[in-house]
C-alpha cells in the first residue's frame, strides 16, 4: 500500500514566507504587495516586516491568504544598521492562529530599518527585551517565540554571516530558509544548512521565500517561494500545513507527491533533469535524463542512515527541496 508524506485530499498553494511592505523597508504597500502576488501565481504572503508585527486580514479572501508574521534581527552592535561586515541572526516569527496579533517581545532600542520604527508605539508586544547573541539569550528568544504561538524561521544564514557552528547550536527552529531571492547571490540557495541540522536530529522543514523590499521584479526567473499542502484553504489550513512539514521549497520546479511503498521512496514532480536522494551521509543516487517526471529509490538504513530528503533539478539548474524524512516516520503497512 502506498504511504503519501502529504496528507490525502490536500492541494498546494503557493505561498511567500518572507516579505517587506512601506512599513519598513519595502517599496510597495500590503495591497500592492497582494495585487503583484496574485498576477504570479501566490495564494499567501507572510507579511514580515522588520521588527513590527502589523497584521493584514483585512487582504485575506477566496484567492488570497495574508499570514502573520514579523522578521526579529539580533545584531553584533544593535545601535548601527547591519551594514556590510556585521553578523547578525534573522528570524521570521509567524503566527500560528490569525488572532494571534501580541509579538512575544520588542527591542525599542534596536537600530531598525526603514519605517518600521514610527510604527513601534501602536503595536502590540509582551515585553520589552535587550538581544544579545550568546546562545542562550538567542535560544531564548526562540522559546520565548514558540510558547507566544509562533513558528521561528532561521533567514539566510550566509547573508547573515553567521558560521554553521552558531546556527547549528540553535534550539526551537521550526524551519530554514534554503532559497531566499533577495540573498540568492550571497549563498542562500542551498539545502546544505537544512542537511546539517538533520544530522542532528534536528527537523527543520525547508522554507522558500522571495525576501521582496519590491526592488526587484516579481516572478523572476530564480524566485523563492514554498508550497504548503493544506486540506482546507484558510489561515488555520496553511499554518497546519507548514506546522506538519506538508510542504517544500523551491525556486522553480513543483514537487506533486512523495510517497513510499514497502522498502521504496518515490516522488512525482514537474519536468527535472535530475531527482537526487540526498541522505545523512554520502549515499546520494540520482536519477538523470530530459523531462523526468518521477522516480523511485531503495531504501537501505545501512546506506542512508536516519533520514532521506529529495531534491528536483530542472533544466535551468533552479531547485525544489523536500523537508528530511525520517525512517521512525516509515509506515509498517505501505
Amino acid at each position: 500500500m502506498r504511504h503519501s508524506f502529504f496528507p490525502q485530499g490536500g492541494s498546494f498553494y503557493k505561498t511567500n514566507l518572507h516579505c517587506h511592505t512601506i512599513i519598513s523597508d519595502g517599496k510597495l504597500t500590503a495591497e500592492q504587495v497582494k495585487e503583484a502576488y496574485l498576477a504570479h501565481g501566490y495564494s499567501a504572503v507572510a507579511f514580515t516586516d522588520h521588527e513590527v508585527l502589523i497584521p493584514h486580514g483585512e487582504l485575506s479572501d477566496d484567492r488570497f491568504i495574508a499570514l502573520n508574521g514579523l522578521e526579529v534581527a539580533i545584531k553584533e552592535r544593535s545601535a548601527e544598521q547591519t551594514g556590510s561586515f556585521q553578523k547578525v541572526y534573522h528570524f521570521n516569527l509567524l503566527a500560528r492562529e490569525k488572532e494571534n496579533i501580541t509579538q512575544p517581545y520588542v527591542y525599542p532600542d534596536n537600530m531598525t530599518p526603514g519605517n518600521c520604527r514610527s510604527y513601534l508605539p501602536y503595536i502590540q508586544y509582551a515585553e520589552e527585551m535587550v538581544y544579545r547573541q550568546d546562545k542562550e539569550s538567542v535560544n531564548d528568544l526562540i522559546r520565548r517565540a514558540n510558547e507566544a504561538g509562533f513558528l521561528v524561521t532561521l533567514n539566510h544564514p550566509a547573508w547573515s554571516m553567521i558560521s554553521p557552528e552558531r546556527y547549528l547550536e540553535l534550539d526551537g527552529l521550526h524551519g530554514i530558509e534554503v532559497f531566499n531571492t533577495a540573498c540568492y547571490h550571497h549563498g542562500d540557495c542551498s539545502g546544505l544548512p537544512l542537511g546539517e541540522f538533520l544530522r542532528r536530529g534536528k527537523r527543520l522543514v525547508p522554507v522558500g521565500g522571495d525576501d521582496n523590499h519590491n526592488a526587484h521584479g516579481f516572478g523572476d526567473s530564480f524566485s523563492s517561494f514554498t508550497m504548503l499542502c493544506a486540506t482546507e484553504f484558510s489561515y488555520e489550513g496553511l499554518m497546519e500545513a507548514l506546522a506538519n512539514g506538508w510542504c517544500y521549497a523551491s525556486n522553480g520546479p513543483e514537487i506533486y507527491d512523495i510517497w513510499q511503498e514497502g522498502d521504496t521512496i518515490g516522488i512525482s514532480c514537474s519536468p527535472a533533469s535530475r531527482i537526487i536522494l540526498l541522505t545523512e551521509g554520502r549515499h546520494t543516487p540520482a536519477k538523470v535524463g530530459e523531462g523526468l517526471q518521477e522516480a523511485t529509490f531503495t531504501i537501505d538504513e545501512r546506506k542512508t542512515g536516519m533520514f532521506v530528503r529529495l531534491e528536483v533539478v530542472d533544466a535551468c539548474g533552479r531547485r525544489a527541496i523536500s523537508r528530511g524524512i525520517f525512517l521512525d516516520e516509515w509506515s509498517d503497512n505501505a
